[in-house]
């Protein structure tokens, strides 16, 4: 895996743990899923958060968006990683995130 791999993931996981959402409120739906994006600064300030699909259940697509923003900052860009920003895209869905 490359370095800028690994951050993402590690982000991903953060977000995961701050998220807080219950199967049940998905009404049985298994297929819901929101799509967002989001930029991550060398310092690890996240920006720029938006969806990219929305699930049309509000508490999914409201939860989604409440855990990335209570994920900043994140640790900051690892030495081998060079860029302005980081792009990163979570999905979630009533199973977790992918």
């Amino acid at each position: 895996m490359e370095p800028i791999d690994i951050y993402r993931a590690e982000i991903a996981y953060q977000v995961e743990k701050n998220w807080a959402f219950s199967p049940q409120l998905a009404g049985g739906d298994k297929k819901l899923q929101a799509g967002l994006v989001f930029k991550v600064l060398p310092n690890g300030e996240i920006t720029d958060i938006r969806y990219v699909d929305r699930s049309n259940n509000a508490y999914l697509d409201e939860s989604a968006y409440r855990a990335i923003a209570k994920s900043s900052p994140v640790k900051p860009h690892p030495p081998a990683i060079k860029m302005p920003y980081v792009q990163v895209a979570i999905r979630f869905t009533p199973e977790g995130i992918r």
